[in-house]
């Protein structure tokens, strides 16, 4: 029972190594490369600005100081940006499906190799155990 185990434990570790060498996925075509950015450049790259305070406490509210809340010139502009944001996402969106559809069938070759790895690792680990058992003696053991 306990070789077992110990053949069991073997071949297992000897597997997930073998998966470790599994071939890692390019970046897409067309993709770049984006260096972390700080809250400013954040909010400037999503079309808002995450640097803003959200504290109620930090920034009163137009009701609590007295101002009348900007023009229509100023509600007319976030409308339009308000409007390309949603053109951008309905264009991310579309590019999405299209990128999903054309990779549809691209695990089945990962799966493969996958498959690969781990019956490699499984024969190593048995011929591992097989040398063993010719080189290495029995442990005396206790008799029951």
């Amino acid at each position: 029972m306990k070789n077992h185990i110990r053949f069991a434990a073997l071949a297992l570790a000897v597997s997930f190594a073998g998966l470790c060498f599994a071939p890692i996925e390019g970046m897409p075509q067309g993709e770049k490369f984006h260096p972390e950015l700080n809250d400013q450049q954040l909010g400037q790259y999503q079309g808002g600005n995450a640097a803003a305070s959200h504290d109620p406490m930090a920034s009163p509210s137009h009701e609590d100081s007295g101002q009348v809340p900007a023009g229509s010139a100023e509600a007319a502009k976030n409308l339009a940006q308000a409007q390309s944001n949603a053109d951008m996402a309905a264009k991310s969106l579309a590019q999405a499906e299209r990128d999903q559809k054309s990779k549809s069938n691209s695990g089945g070759p990962n799966l493969a190799m996958a498959g690969a790895f781990v019956l490699i690792g499984l024969a190593c680990a048995v011929g591992f155990k097989t040398y063993m058992d010719k080189t290495v003696p029995e442990a005396p053991g206790r008799k029951k």
